[in-house]
């Protein structure tokens, strides 16, 4: 028999919950670099100064609108922002930080000294904290903006920085940082410096084309561009031949945010932008979305965002890059109507074609929406009538007046059965059986009465429906995956592929 003494709840003192929330998201110096970042990007700076030593000390400048005393004195508490009031700003966000938890974070793992001077003021104010607590703060002589300087990065948890890496590792991610930002927003001046010296300078300019040749002098990039349909997200950027390991030289922004290009977007651009034995192409890469389709407290890291439709980001991405493969076999684009396809299958409540220009994935229900298809009338007899089971048939009186409308005929035969008598017109010939267990199995799945008539409805005259409407493409109503995207995603030799044999026929 074990016994165990009891658990004694106790409250964590300030500090250290401080210390434990800036552990997870603070994991590294260059961590510590992007918030201060944020902060000089949201003051509306137009030049940030970034100095290393090889001390590890930090310092960053930037000639924004600064800070009074009085705001001094309270930015380092944590939850103390000027982004935000309550969580419905979210939605219209504009700003880079939110949370009003770096300064406190970074103030509780360092020591800091920040300088701040606003246009109103006569004189500038010094603030020096350390351990989380304010040591000092006075007038003191500066310029319009804000000097932040951190020392001692994580000195009082020794553990943490054991898991760091060689301090020229630590100082290359830094330098990524800044290169990301200085892409991202090339109006703005960036400089860094290590131990007096200029590794990276941007004339902000606020050309893209230009900040791209004085960071990367030798690169060639294409200009790339895409608008989806409505509006609903547009694709700016750059692309080139140049290659270089761990995608150091991939860079995406979504609303202006700097993400890390991993997930499903490093397999997106992998497929367009095909790796070289380990190197990536050199990609620039604007995401414009609306804000109700991003979240960007999702994750407590600022480089990870929550993004509720992926496909859009594909579709752009798809429809922008237009660069050879590797093997000279050009990529396939999306085409405005659709091409002459074979039906090749069903898989579960999908319909599978192949064109000359790929694999078709079809949803009937979206094919229904997008064609404005509400009713249908009512086709060939049910010889013998098609008896439903206790649970199909409720499934199906629920909603017996809509499915009348949608050409589908119910009625009671004299053992008090419910059958249906009576199919759409454009329906299949084949597997009745097959199709009605879908369609029960989709109903009590919770699927729609569109999806459900899915499963009746004949391949041929839903595509015939889609080919007619302007914008087939539109509301993805399906997809398409070109060949040399199917090569890449098997892994296998990328090699033209002829057009499907015409004879090929559904089956009956």
């Amino acid at each position: 028999m074990f016994l165990f003494e009891s658990i004694e709840m106790h409250t964590l003192d300030p500090l250290t919950a401080m210390q434990l929330t800036a552990g997870s998201t603070l994991n590294r110096p260059s961590a510590v670099i992007r918030e201060l970042i944020d902060n000089a990007i949201d003051a509306h700076a137009r030049h940030i100064s970034i100095h290393l030593d090889a001390q590890g000390t930090l310092a960053v400048h930037d000639d924004g609108i600064g800070m009074t005393a009085d705001e001094l004195a309270v930015a380092f508490q944590r939850h103390t922002t000027s982004k935000l009031r309550r969580y419905d700003d979210l939605l219209t966000l504009e700003t880079l930080g939110f949370r009003g938890e770096a300064l406190s974070a970074i103030a509780a793992i360092a020591r800091v000294t920040c300088i701040s001077r606003t246009a109103q003021c006569t004189s500038a104010h010094e603030i020096r904290l350390a351990a989380g607590e304010m040591h000092d703060l006075r007038p003191c002589a500066g310029v319009i903006g804000t000097t932040m300087r951190v020392e001692r990065l994580y000195q009082a948890m020794p553990h943490r920085r054991h898991f760091w890496r060689q301090p020229h590792t630590e100082r290359h991610h830094i330098i990524d940082v800044c290169t990301q930002y200085a892409l991202i927003y090339p109006h703005i001046r960036v400089t860094v410096t290590y131990e007096q010296q200029v590794v990276l300078a941007t004339s902000g300019s606020g050309d893209s084309a230009q900040c791209l040749c004085e960071i990367w002098p030798d690169s060639s990039m294409q200009a790339v561009n895409a608008t989806s349909t409505g509006n609903a997200g547009e694709l700016q950027g750059f692309v080139g031949t140049q290659t270089a390991p761990a995608r150091r030289q991939q860079i995406v922004a979504i609303n202006q945010r700097p993400i890390a290009v991993r997930g499903f977007i490093a397999h997106l651009i992998d497929e367009v932008l095909p790796p070289v034995q380990g190197q990536h192409p050199a990609a620039l890469l604007h995401f414009h979305l609306p804000n109700d389709v991003i979240d960007v407290n999702q994750r407590s890291n600022k480089d990870e965002l929550g993004i509720r439709t992926p496909s859009v980001i594909a579709r752009l991405l798809y429809d922008a890059i237009r660069i050879p493969s590797i093997n000279n076999v050009p990529m396939i684009h999306v085409p405005q109507r659709l091409p002459q396809a074979v039906f090749v299958g069903r898989h579960a409540k999908w319909l599978l074609w192949s064109s000359i220009e790929g694999l078709m994935i079809m949803d009937p229900a979206n094919v229904m929406r997008i064609c404005g298809i509400s009713a249908l009338e009512s086709g060939r007899l049910c010889v013998p009538p098609y008896p439903l089971d206790t649970a199909g048939a409720q499934l199906f009186l629920r909603c017996a007046n809509q499915w009348e409308q949608l050409g589908i005929h119910l009625v009671h035969n004299p053992h008090n059965q419910l059958c249906i008598t009576r199919l759409p017109r454009m329906s299949h010939t084949h597997a009745l059986d097959t199709a009605m267990s879908a369609c029960i199995r989709t109903m009590r799945r919770g699927g729609t009465l569109a999806m459900g008539l899915g499963h009746f409805l004949d391949p041929d005259w839903l595509y015939t429906q889609l080919a007619r409407c302007a914008t087939p493409w539109d509301g993805h109503a399906l997809f398409m995956i070109g060949h040399q995207r199917m090569a890449h995603a098997l892994r296998m030799p990328s090699t033209p592929i002829a057009a499907p044999d015409q004879s090929l026929q559904p089956p009956e």
